[in-house]
């Protein structure tokens, strides 16, 4: 019988990527020798959110010298919020900032540098190599979120796919959570004096909910503020104060018969609200909410706001 050889194969060499932390020129190559990249590409720091207190890990600079994760990007598609990059982490075994041998940037002058036999010229580099095993860190969620930039300017994004390319390269798409806009811009002058404060708060929370929470925490705030809405909505128009206690069930009740978009839409966010208990999943024969469910009592709500002429 012929024997079979099974021949060890060593991992591909992966391209790192270096940032000259005086001139913020990006560079790639291998075990510490590359070249310049231009156009440089898109580099932004990245948080991955498992847990809601993985928020407080967010970091407040954009700055690339203490990273422990950036995301580089190759594609972006505004209209479909669709992003393509990979990610990198500090190299452990190079240091940082680590020296390489670069061919001159295209857009430096070196010419002042003492060069080697190849024409390299020696730099001082913040190093970062290819994430691996990253379908393994990102853990079991079926869309790990991953938060792209610095406090306060940052956005949320859902890892949908994670390809294996050359140089053991994981290429990853990323979706935009939810639209960039979340909800319509508020027109705190239309809102009644008296209903401006409770109105903003809850709005605010909604906002804040859309980043970070899940699709339950979604519908739950959004319940919350259309009841807060349409009975301060209702209250200026005459109705009872005692309105303002009610939950929102009472206040759709409380809507005229004619006002019926603004009925619907209140009604979807109530009736998505039991869908998160689990008991009521199995009395209502229904699904958990998804993020899916939760965007749509948030562009219920919305429409809510600009029907109400509260915001456009």
């Amino acid at each position: 019988m012929r024997a079979l050889l099974f021949v060890a194969l060593a991992p591909a060499p992966r391209l790192m990527i270096g940032i000259d932390p005086n001139t913020n020129l990006v560079y790639e190559g291998l075990s510490n020798f590359g070249h310049g990249l231009w156009p440089a590409p898109l580099l932004l720091r990245a948080t991955f959110i498992r847990e809601p207190e993985d928020w407080a890990q967010v970091p407040n600079t954009g700055a690339l010298r203490n990273a422990s994760v950036v995301f580089r990007e190759d594609f972006f598609d505004p209209v479909s919020r669709i992003r393509r990059g990979r990610f990198y982490e500090p190299s452990l075994s190079a240091g940082q900032p680590a020296l390489w041998w670069v061919h001159p940037h295209p857009t430096a002058s070196d010419a002042s540098k003492t060069k080697n036999g190849a024409g390299q010229v020696n730099l001082s580099l913040l190093t970062f190599v290819p994430m691996t095993r990253l379908v393994e860190r990102l853990g079991p969620s079926p869309e790990p979120v991953v938060v792209l930039g610095a406090q306060p300017a940052v956005t949320a994004w859902s890892v949908v796919a994670v390809e294996r390319a050359d140089h053991d390269h994981d290429v990853v798409t990323l979706k935009a959570r939810l639209n960039f806009g979340f909800l319509p811009e508020l027109l705190t002058e239309a809102i009644p004096a008296a209903a401006r404060k409770r109105v903003t708060e809850a709005v605010a929370k909604v906002v804040d909910a859309a980043h970070r929470q899940s699709g339950i925490a979604l519908v739950d705030l959004c319940r919350a503020a259309a009841t807060v809405v349409l009975a301060e909505m209702l209250v200026e128009q005459g109705k009872a104060r005692d309105l303002l206690e009610k939950d929102l069930g009472e206040v759709v009740a409380a809507l005229p018969e004619q006002a019926k978009l603004r009925r619907s839409a209140a009604d979807i966010i109530r009736m998505l609200h039991p869908r998160g208990k689990p008991n009521e999943q199995v009395r209502l024969g229904t699904p958990p909410v998804t993020e899916a469910d939760g965007l749509f009592a948030l562009e219920a709500f919305a429409f809510l706001l600009r029907d109400l002429g509260w915001a456009r």
